[in-house]
């Protein structure tokens, strides 16, 4: 009976290791999708989907690119009905289909907290910004502009051809938010940001690691997919992992306050 149940346990082990994988691997699947609809969008417009296309709906600018970048993808590439926004503007961002990440738990306490239950809990990403939290450093995909602008009136969609190394800039994935060695998830971004450290709302840096064995998994602006330690891809002293994040491939250590 002894040997039975160590036998038993060794299985469940394997199953419970076999399915992180199969969670894994499915989530590494939806991020190459988002990056065949991003160079498609690439491809149509020159430029990627604004992260927030605040001038689309206040201005009618920019009507390719929808509400945000997962209404551009949705509307543009992947043909799903456009996003709906409620009644006090905010975007209803999708987690189903290929916007929902298998390994992705939201946690049973959010909707109980009175802070975060009005909060949408997003399981993808866009690197809109680049290093830092800086609304006027423009080194994502997600916008460019000349300065810092109120309401975002100012941004306009960052050309294709101003990515200085397509195979090694982040364009999406998980959607988490890191410095160091904390971090938050459920974002809309992906990013080194420093307030990460302040929003620690329910033991995000341990859901962050064990979401994928201590990986974060991104595309790439080429469409390849990587899954790299989440200590490594958040570094804020190893310049290759910075340069990762900047449209100019530089790391950028200036902006890290």
């Amino acid at each position: 009976m002894a040997i039975i149940g160590v036998l038993a346990g060794l299985l469940a082990v394997a199953l419970s290791g076999s399915q992180k994988t199969s969670r894994k691997i499915g989530c590494e699947g939806n991020l190459r999708q988002i990056g065949v609809g991003m160079a498609e969008f690439a491809a149509d417009f020159h430029a990627y989907p604004l992260g927030v296309n605040q001038k689309g709906f206040s201005q009618g600018l920019y009507q390719d690119h929808g509400v945000d970048w997962y209404d551009a993808l949705n509307r543009n590439c992947f043909h799903l009905p456009p996003l709906q926004v409620r009644n006090d503007g905010v975007i209803l961002i999708p987690t189903s289909g290929i916007w929902h990440c298998p390994s992705a738990r939201r946690p049973a306490a959010w909707d109980q907290d009175p802070g975060w239950k009005a909060v949408l809990w997003v399981e993808y990403g866009y690197n809109e910004n680049g290093l830092g939290t800086h609304d006027d450093a423009n080194l994502g995909v997600g916008r460019a502009g000349d300065t810092h602008s109120a309401n975002r009136l100012n941004y306009r969609p960052t050309a294709d051809s101003s990515i200085a190394s397509p195979s090694d800039m982040i364009e999406a994935g998980d959607g988490v938010l890191g410095w160091g060695s904390r971090y938050f998830e459920g974002s809309d971004e992906i990013g080194v940001a420093s307030r990460a450290v302040g929003f620690q709302r329910f033991n995000d840096s341990q859901r962050v690691l064990t979401r994928h064995n201590g990986c974060v998994n991104a595309v790439f602006c080429d469409g390849h997919v990587e899954s790299p330690r989440a200590g490594l891809l958040f570094n804020l002293t190893n310049s290759i992992s910075l340069a990762r994040w900047n449209k100019d491939h530089q790391p950028h250590p200036e902006l890290l306050y």
